[in-house]
């Protein structure tokens, strides 16, 4: 298994994996797709693959999904690309890919998030950059689980392969009235807060803005919003940002109702905490899922897609934390 630290890798401008395994993919007659949990210690009864535990069932993929990921196999181990790569990235595979030929098994593990794969041969790891092929992997695993893609994937899909849709970074922290508008259409629905969460957000008496650890453990006398541990907390005192984040979370149009259930592990970085009298309502945002996650004195009362609104958190945190260097180079 990996361990959490940065993935440095040196890829030579030739063919980046064995014959004997480009040999294998291409003859495959069965390709065998999972999703796992990285995060997780399996139990005694987990099927596990590379050292991680799958998450529900497995699925067979179609002969031309067959196709697709042997043409992205090929584009990978025959892409030419800088000499040196560096990657500041956690490795966590969301997906395992099994391939059969010859009575040989061939892992590839998929981390959309950091965009790299491992391929496991021979017990021997094979790192590679998967920037060039995101759009076509995206679109592969929307067809073998049957998603309906995102708006902003489908922006992305429209773009040549190695390139996406920026952010300028000087973009204002809050810019609502983007929300809902032409990018949004009419018959989209949205998620209403619960009258519980709506009563803390307008009755808030102090908001506070928290960096957080998903992965470290921490001492005992750390602080925590839940099992997370808190790096830094600074109060927001600002009253139009006070008001912008109330805005913000508490909009009608704010948090997309899909018609899909993420499976991603939920790694918050940034964490809103609103006090109201003796009540605390911890929301924390998972740059890696886009995924918003409400606790109500340590109760989870929301979990949702946030795609809507990350930009403007991340935007927030920016200002709360100018010099952060993880929030100054992130970009959504």
């Amino acid at each position: 298994m990996f361990s959490f630290a940065q993935c440095n890798m040196h890829m030579p401008t030739r063919n980046t994996l064995p014959k004997r395994v480009l040999h294998i993919v291409n003859k495959t007659d069965s390709v065998v797709v999972y999703q796992v949990d990285a995060m997780n210690a399996p139990s005694d009864s987990s099927k596990i693959i590379c050292g991680y535990t799958v998450i529900d069932k497995s699925k067979s993929i179609s002969k031309h999904n067959i196709a697709n990921l042997q043409e992205i196999v090929e584009s990978l181990a025959t892409v030419r690309t800088q000499r040196y790569i560096k990657k500041l990235s956690t490795f966590i595979p969301d997906y395992g890919f099994m391939f059969c030929a010859d009575k040989s098994a061939i892992f590839l593990l998929l981390d959309q998030h950091a965009d790299l794969c491992t391929f496991y041969y021979k017990k021997k790891q094979f790192l590679l950059d998967t920037d060039s092929v995101r759009n076509a992997l995206e679109t592969l695993l929307n067809n073998v689980w049957k998603r309906k893609s995102t708006k902003k994937e489908e922006a992305e899909n429209s773009m040549p392969q190695g390139h996406s849709l920026g952010t300028n970074a000087t973009t204002a922290f809050l810019n609502l009235s983007n929300i809902g508008n032409d990018s949004i259409s009419e018959s989209s629905q949205y998620i209403k807060l619960s009258p519980n969460i709506l009563e803390m957000i307008n009755s808030a008496k102090s908001v506070f803005c928290c960096i957080i650890d998903p992965l470290t453990k921490g001492d005992k006398d750390m602080e925590r919003l839940g099992k997370y541990v808190v790096l830094q907390k600074k109060e927001i005192t600002a009253p139009k940002q006070t008001k912008a984040v109330s805005d913000l979370i508490a909009g009608e149009k704010s948090f997309e109702k899909l018609d899909y259930i993420k499976n991603c592990t939920f790694l918050p970085d940034i964490a809103l905490q609103i006090n109201s009298g003796k009540k605390v309502l911890n929301i924390l945002f998972s740059f890696y899922c886009s995924e918003c996650m409400m606790l109500l004195d340590g109760k989870l009362v929301f979990r949702n897609d946030c795609s809507l609104i990350q930009s403007e958190i991340i935007n927030l945190a920016k200002l709360i934390y100018p010099k952060d260097k993880y929030l100054r180079t992130i970009s959504k």
